[in-house]
């Protein structure tokens, strides 16, 4: 949602189509992984607003199940993930409360332990190429397929998200 008079983004909401695998059975769904309001804008009920409108798209692609992340408590969760965020602007996620300093580190202690090397000294590790997409795919289903609940990630989907670029 954008001012009309200005255009600056006051709200946010995005969905991505998502094939899941639940107990063996596949399901389509929408993967709801970010919400934001502007400060001053939380009381009005935006979220709400933007929330329906996700499912109402969610619905035309004929997909009736999503599934989102929460930092809140539910007391019965079906299920637990634990992320691990690699920062783009350290200093202004510290400064929001996103990340915090560890008692033990400087910013600048933080700052070095993200920071990806230029280099990859292990042996055998080279950079993927469009060619691995075939080899990624199988050895990552066939890993996937352990779990009761697990995303059926595409040849396609699979090389989007890991292809360097």
């Amino acid at each position: 949602v954008r001012v009309s008079k200005n255009k600056k983004l006051v709200s946010f909401i995005s969905a991505a189509p998502l094939r899941m695998t639940i107990k063996g059975k596949q399901s389509n769904m929408s993967e709801i992984n970010f919400l934001c309001v502007h400060k001053r804008l939380r009381a009005k009920r935006l979220a709400v607003h933007l929330i329906k409108e996700v499912t109402r798209r969610t619905y035309l692609r004929e997909a009736w199940q999503s599934i989102y992340e929460s930092d809140n408590y539910y007391p019965t969760p079906f299920t637990e993930v634990a992320y691990f965020h690699r920062p783009i602007n350290l200093q202004k996620l510290v400064d929001i409360g996103f990340t915090v300093i560890p008692n033990d580190m400087t910013f600048k202690d933080l700052e070095e332990s993200l920071k990806i090397p230029e280099q990859i000294d292990i042996p055998g590790f080279r950079r993927m190429v469009t060619n691995d997409s075939g080899q990624i795919h199988a050895l990552l289903s066939k890993s996937m397929k352990k779990y009761p609940l697990h995303v059926d990630f595409s040849e396609k989907e699979i090389m989007h998200l890991l292809t360097p670029r």
